[in-house]
């Protein structure tokens, strides 16, 4: 076996953040991306983790409380919102005859799902 294929990535990264002030805080990062590869049939695919993007938003705030306030109670929330990872499309007629999974090689990484999460 021998590795003679290429891979690109590249992408951009923002960032706002606000410092704690008055208990307050937030960051939204958000980062726009691409990761290909090209094979021995010279042709250029998504790799298997190219989301092409991920949005974060944090917001907290802070309370000191205590006798002389030197414990703290925090409450946060978090969303991230990103592409999926890339997955080859399953060869139905094949994974039925085959009785497993058969994947179509031929369109490696075409389909992808959308993630997205919220933590409180």
């Amino acid at each position: 076996m021998q590795n003679t294929g290429l891979g690109q990535n590249y992408g951009i990264n923002f960032t706002l953040e606000k410092y704690i002030s008055n208990g307050y805080y937030y960051m939204i990062t958000a980062s726009l991306f691409n990761s290909k590869y090209k094979g021995d049939d010279n042709v250029w695919r998504n790799t298997r983790y190219n989301r092409n993007f991920t949005f974060n938003f944090l917001i907290g705030k802070e309370w000191q409380i205590g006798k002389n306030k030197q414990n703290v109670v925090v409450l946060f929330a978090k969303v991230s919102y990103q592409g999926g990872d890339h997955y080859s499309p399953i060869n139905f007629a094949q994974s039925i005859f085959k009785l497993e999974a058969v994947f179509d090689k031929k369109m490696p990484f075409q389909n992808s799902l959308i993630l997205h999460s919220l933590l409180i």
